[in-house]
């Protein structure tokens, strides 16, 4: 008769979950772990730090723009904040080939505390699942537990201010009379995410190969289009794995090349005036327009070489 294992102690679980863990933390050790336990799914802190400081959680897609104004909040929070006992974390999903090429992340290094901020790839999606946190979450933990959960749209700027008044309540519950700022909304640089339009909400002509978060095409008669209202429109897409090199493409506003003007930084002028861009393996994100004014209309894409360098696309961004 096999004798029955014995169960392991909550010490043996946290330190068999931090070897599992090890590779998927950035910045730091693994400080939390989501535990099946007969009442459901919980938080398992898995370092001191998780145990005895607050943790605010930033479950963002980085291809967002409100993903910046995170960035953004995350670099004021640790200068108003310094040497109190919390840490900011970001969590994840790396659901884009392009996340597995670090040089995807040098786009983030005007942020001063990007390269020390702990990051978490949620790699099989399950804190993004549990959580039901597609569209961006912060979660404020009180030594592993959850305190606040906050949906990070609309806005942005109104979750990071309720998200801040309950950091505040936690940092005095430990040290009732301490001195702090008052919260008051923060003035981003850059306005939040006004529409994400999906590979599925796009037209198209030519062959296309749909999968789930994206569609893939090897043919150079391939063509989308959506409709776009906002000041700033970006691509998020990649070369496929064996692409040769860059998938060119002509973009048109109202069937007409973009003026110069509300150039973005990824398009550039071409031939008989006409407005092109390419998509890269490393790159992920492309800023198509970026105008002082607000443009709407009919955005079209004609790509060029995608026989010979196909292209995956996840969709676009507007705001």
């Amino acid at each position: 008769m096999k004798r029955k294992e014995k169960p392991l102690t909550i010490e043996e679980i946290k330190a068999k979950l931090t070897q599992q863990n090890l590779s998927n933390w950035i910045h730091s050790e693994p400080k939390l772990s989501l535990l099946p336990t007969p009442e459901g799914i919980k938080i398992l802190p898995l370092s001191s730090s998780a145990e005895n400081e607050l943790l605010l959680l930033f479950l963002v897609d980085l291809t967002h723009y409100s993903s910046e104004l995170v960035l953004e909040s995350i670099d004021r929070l640790h200068q108003e904040y310094k040497a109190l006992p919390w840490k900011p974390i970001l969590v994840i999903e790396p659901k884009y080939l392009f996340l597995k090429d670090t040089r995807f992340f040098d786009r983030f290094r005007s942020f001063k505390t990007f390269a020390s901020t702990s990051m978490f790839l949620d790699t099989k999606g399950e804190w993004f699942e549990h959580f039901n946190a597609g569209d961006g979450l912060i979660l404020l933990l009180h030594r592993g537990v959850e305190i606040l959960r906050v949906p990070l749209v609309p806005g942005v700027s109104g979750p990071i201010s309720k998200v801040e008044r309950a950091l505040q309540d936690g940092l005095r519950l430990e040290d009732p009379g301490l001195p702090l700022f008052r919260v008051q909304p923060q003035n981003f640089s850059k306005s939040p995410d006004l529409r994400i339009t999906s590979p599925l909400e796009l037209s198209t002509t030519g062959a296309w190969i749909t999968s789930p978060g994206s569609i893939m095409s090897e043919d150079s008669n391939a063509q989308l289009g959506f409709y776009f209202e906002g000041s700033n429109l970006r691509l998020v897409g990649t070369s496929h794995p064996n692409s040769r090199e860059a998938t060119r493409f002509v973009i048109t506003l109202n069937q007409e090349p973009i003026p110069t003007a509300h150039y973005g930084s990824s398009t550039k002028l071409g031939e008989k005036g006409t407005s092109i861009s390419e998509v890269s393996k490393s790159q992920g994100v492309y800023e198509l327009i970026s105008s002082t004014t607000p443009l709407r209309g009919d955005i079209r894409i004609r790509f060029l070489n995608a026989v010979e360098n196909p292209v995956i696309i996840y969709g676009f961004r507007a705001a």
